[in-house]
């Protein structure tokens, strides 16, 4: 990938890299910062590249975050369920309606933004107390998608029935009609 910057953008990120240089307590970082502040006041387009080590170069869409939301609340409305309603507890077993995860080889975008919203911002609590509990991983170690996006589909044709309340549980049939 071979980066270039116009004079303008260059002097923003040497100047907001010598700012980093400046502020930081760690004697390595403050080298790096001034390192990467050098390359783009000195125009040394071959590493611009260092600046960027870690990022992702590709985005992950609005649609595929929605998706990977989605796919947390429907296991969040599952594992809800099965937990308050004894009926529903004495036919599915509760591995059935714990959050498999995503591949974090093969969906590892999916995998990496499910991370970063239940283990960074602390979103979906629950998952978070299961996984302490060593009952689901975030890594499935296999795709999963096709899977999600079938259990989404039956889901979404539940909810466009009319008696469907969004307060109220999924019923044992609802659950056994997603999972199927």
């Amino acid at each position: 990938m071979e980066l270039t910057f116009g004079l303008k953008e260059r002097l923003i990120l040497a100047n907001q890299y010598e700012i980093l240089s400046k502020i930081s307590e760690d004697k390595s970082d403050a080298s790096y910062f001034e390192n990467l502040a050098e390359i783009f006041r000195s125009g040394y387009t071959r590493n611009y590249e260092e600046a960027f080590k870690g990022f992702e170069e590709n985005e992950l869409s609005q649609e595929d975050c929605k998706f990977v939301v989605d796919v947390l609340n429907l296991y969040r409305e599952l594992y809800k369920t099965w937990e308050e309603l004894e009926e529903v507890h004495e036919i599915i077993e509760e591995d059935d309606v714990l959050f498999q995860g995503f591949d974090g080889n093969e969906e590892d975008q999916y995998y990496a933004y499910c991370k970063f919203l239940v283990e960074d911002q602390g979103l979906w609590g629950e998952l978070k107390d299961l996984m302490k509990e060593g009952k689901i991983n975030l890594n499935s170690h296999r795709p999963m998608r096709d899977k999600y996006e079938n259990y989404l589909l039956k889901l979404k044709e539940i909810q466009s029935r009319k008696e469907y309340d969004v307060s109220e549980y999924l019923t044992l049939e609802e659950i056994e009609y997603i999972l199927k």
